[in-house]
């Protein structure tokens, strides 16, 4: 087995959010079918890991860390400090998360620095994992502008799956036996999660105000998010300031976003899910990780069309759908829902059905496993046009610009290096 070393961006500590909790189930998977795995983190203060190794990387100790591994796994912006200092090793890159996306959403300031990462990570790695057919297709796109699809491959591996494969969200096997209790006398409980600028939290809200008409015994509970990001705090803000003028905000709660191995514990306290989103670019390629939890803790969930899991839900009949800005359908659907025990039951059973047949850790990190197994370079045709057609436009500039010109000569000579390996004439098989 390999030597495997994942990057994390963002801090590991008990409160995890998506992109940490997806490299911390990759680090224990892939230790528990026999890889050295070490995970690297930007913080001091981490857990333990019960099966693999966990260090604090730094940009003085990111060539030591790499230097004795097979491969790497690594995610988001941590990527351009590996490029500069890492050993030239086999990288996959993870792009579940298509963050140029939330830019637009959250930071439209940070868009062009986001999508120069993306192209550096889409030139230099040579594997990528995503999380949906839509993303795989939206990264496809991009990949045939960067010359990277070619006539060689196609007649290889004519769906370019050795390039970019699925590996979506996962959920652990424990999630399928626990069961929820109702405490007597509790509210009907109905969790909205986190506040995102992706989401539609009005309508939820215009939703509580029509439910309130026949029933007073119910709270909205959102989840306020654990770190700092203006936008986010923004709508947080919003959302509380709209929840007082339509005269609802005796029936909405905010909690502290719960450690990862604890949820548990909230989910015991919720009745319904609800996830409602804006119909953008970002819902057609997002795969919304609280929905798998939902389902695998058998929570009922209620959400809108518009991605990858919402259409499954659809598919498979283990949630309800309903229209975005619609809260008159909501509500009708939430107190519906409420007072049907044996739907909640057979809505529960399929859901988890679904999580054990596709969704499992142990199942979803095939794709991963396998080529941790067996790293290679990923080979690039020789006619190829690849490095004239993209290095001097997507790294050199860039480099000069945060560089300086002897900086950016060194930077680029590394990046050539790395590249070097790739143009061999021949195709991973």
């Amino acid at each position: 087995m390999s030597k495997v070393i994942i990057f994390s961006t963002g801090v590991i500590k008990e409160r995890l959010i998506g992109p940490e909790i997806r490299v911390w189930e990759f680090a224990k998977n892939l230790s528990c079918k026999g890889h050295d795995v070490t995970l690297a983190v930007p913080n001091r203060d981490f857990p333990s890991g019960k099966s693999f190794n966990i260090v604090r990387y730094a940009d003085d100790n990111i060539k030591i860390l790499t230097r004795d591994k097979d491969v790497a796994v690594i995610q988001g912006d941590i990527y351009n400090k590996f490029i500069e200092f890492a050993e030239r090793i086999p990288t996959v890159c993870d792009l579940y998360d298509p963050y140029i996306i939330e830019c637009l959403h959250l930071n439209p300031e940070s868009f062009p620095s986001a999508l120069q990462t993306l192209k550096k990570q889409l030139l230099t790695a040579d594997f990528f994992l995503c999380a949906s057919e839509a993303q795989r297709l939206f990264y496809l796109g991009m990949f045939s502008m960067l010359d990277r699809l070619d006539p060689l491959h196609f007649s290889v591996h004519n769906k370019f799956e050795h390039l970019i494969d699925l590996v979506p969200f996962g959920a652990n096997r424990e999630n399928l036996d626990f069961r929820r209790t109702v405490k007597p006398g509790r509210p009907l409980t109905i969790f909205l999660g986190g506040i995102y600028n992706w989401y539609n939290p009005f309508t939820s809200l215009d939703c509580l105000k029509i439910i309130r008409r026949k029933r007073k015994d119910i709270k909205f509970l959102f989840i306020k998010f654990p770190y700092q990001i203006n936008a986010i705090k923004d709508l947080e803000k919003e959302v509380l300031k709209y929840a007082t003028k339509i005269g609802v905000i005796e029936n909405v709660a905010f909690g502290d976003w719960v450690p990862y191995e604890e949820r548990s514990k909230l989910y015991s306290d919720i009745d319904i899910a609800v996830v409602i989103h804006k119909l953008t670019l970002e819902a057609t390629l997002s795969f919304r990780t609280r929905i798998l939890d939902f389902l695998s803790f058998g929570v009922p969930v209620v959400t809108n069309e518009g991605g990858e899991l919402e259409n499954l839900i659809k598919d498979h009949e283990c949630g309800l759908i309903v229209k975005e800005n619609a809260p008159e359908l909501l509500a009708d659907t939430l107190i519906s829902l409420a007072e049907d025990q044996q739907k909640i039951n057979d809505l529960v059973l399929r859901g988890r059905e679904l999580i054990k047949e596709n969704f499992l850790w142990e199942k979803v990190i095939e794709p991963l496993e396998i080529f941790c197994r067996n790293p290679s370079f990923y080979k690039i045709s020789s006619n190829s046009n690849f490095v004239s057609d993209n290095i001097s436009e997507s790294v050199v500039f860039k480099a000069i610009e945060s560089k300086g010109a002897d900086g950016a000569k060194q930077f680029v000579k590394k990046i050539l290096n790395r590249l070097s390996s790739r143009y061999k004439g021949t195709v991973k098989g």
